[in-house]
């Protein structure tokens, strides 16, 4: 665990959180990988800006709302204690959708910009839930497998522990490993956004989906993924907003809206 990222360099002296850092790093591979792409699949800059600009303004305040509802944080709160992904992802697509709507019409599809944020948006994902990983804030159920993670004395993870293990054991073995949630969590976002990349070129620039089901693949395996990650990722007595098994259903339920709306979009175009 490194939850502090310290720079020491002649008279260089920096510290930071290594989630806060983990954070930016990824907002800004989001919104300059995105803008990048969508330029390069024919979008005007200035419209490209304009819209991913208002995509992240709508993904910081759906990650704040979503975290704070489920943490019980102050909305107002300047930390990054109550950001979640979830509300992000929401919350950029409809700002984005709203954005792209107010401008006059144009003959390129609003799924071209979906599209574009998968890549970008998958290795964003996986930077943040390094961040996480290195901080201690996210963390599974106890494990035997060999690839657990074993958390510090003291940390989150350990203190989570007490409750379900052995203090015997704990005593003369220290803190039990446990699953390593943000490896799954940003591997799962990786491979997601390989999906979703993968129906973006095979399918829909040749014509068989229509745009935005790039983005509707990322989504929609992401969902799938993180359903499986809820059973064995560690939620307090009091979980907040849902408990596993709610966001379990609202998973599976984005899963199924997103395979629903390709499918619908498959047969309009094959059939239309």
């Amino acid at each position: 665990m490194h939850p502090t990222l310290t720079i020491d360099w002649g008279p260089l002296h920096l510290s930071a959180s290594t989630y806060r850092v983990a954070v930016i790093v990824a907002a800004l591979i989001v919104v300059v990988g995105t803008v990048l792409v969508a330029i390069r699949r024919g979008l005007p800059i200035a419209r490209a800006l304009t819209v991913v600009a208002a995509g992240a303004g709508g993904a910081v305040v759906g990650a704040r709302l979503l975290g704070a509802l489920n943490s019980g944080a102050p909305l107002l709160d300047r930390s990054f204690r109550a950001f979640a992904i979830g509300g992000a992802l929401v919350g950029g697509v409809v700002a984005g959708a709203v954005a792209w709507r107010l401008y006059r019409r144009s003959p390129i599809p609003g799924g071209v910009v979906l599209d574009a944020a998968v890549l970008p948006a998958g290795l964003a994902l996986g930077v943040a839930r390094t961040g996480c990983l290195c901080a201690g804030c996210c963390f599974g159920l106890p494990t035997h497998l060999p690839w657990g993670a074993r958390y510090p004395s003291g940390s989150n993870a350990h203190i989570a522990s007490l409750d379900s293990t052995d203090l015997l054991d704990q005593l003369f073995g220290g803190p039990p490993p446990v699953h390593p949630v943000p490896v799954y969590d940003g591997g799962a976002a990786i491979i997601a956004a390989g999906v979703g990349w993968w129906v973006d070129r095979r399918l829909v620039r040749t014509g068989r989906l229509r745009p935005g089901s790039g983005a509707a693949a990322f989504l929609g395996t992401y969902a799938m993924a993180r359903a499986a990650i809820e059973s064995v990722r560690y939620h307090p007595a009091d979980p907040g907003l849902l408990g596993p098994l709610g966001w379990q259903v609202v998973f599976l339920t984005v899963a199924a809206a997103c395979l629903t709306w390709m499918w619908a979009g498959h047969r309009a175009r094959r059939f239309g």
